[in-house]
């Protein structure tokens, strides 16, 4: 997807990722790669479509959160899906252990 202005990242240009529909194994290296390349700009990673998730396709995406998070950037998950939910809750994560950057940045501006 194209880069578009996000008004909740200040203007910055927000980078986006559709995420596949099966997120096992063999979609954890391209997946990583994909987010490499969009390292340094915020990043909003939709996952609408994903009916399937492997726990190291969710170990990417951890990594990439903690990364933006070191960076001070804007990283999200939106649109999660059921499954992709149901998967999270699986191997005792939520939505929040991705999103903890915003919450962090919110935090240290009181």
């Amino acid at each position: 997807m194209e880069p578009m202005t996000d008004p909740i990242s200040n203007g910055a240009d927000m980078r986006w990722i559709e995420l596949p529909p099966i997120l096992d194994i063999a979609a954890a290296a391209p997946l990583a790669d994909r987010l490499r390349a969009h390292r340094g700009a915020p990043l909003a990673i939709d996952a609408s479509q994903v009916e399937k998730t492997g726990t190291q396709a969710v170990q990417v995406l951890l990594a990439a959160s903690k990364s933006w998070k070191a960076d001070e950037i804007d990283f999200r998950i939106t649109s999660a899906s059921e499954p992709f939910l149901a998967s999270l809750e699986l191997i005792g994560l939520s939505m929040d252990d991705f999103h903890e950057v915003e919450f962090a940045l919110e935090t240290n501006e009181q």
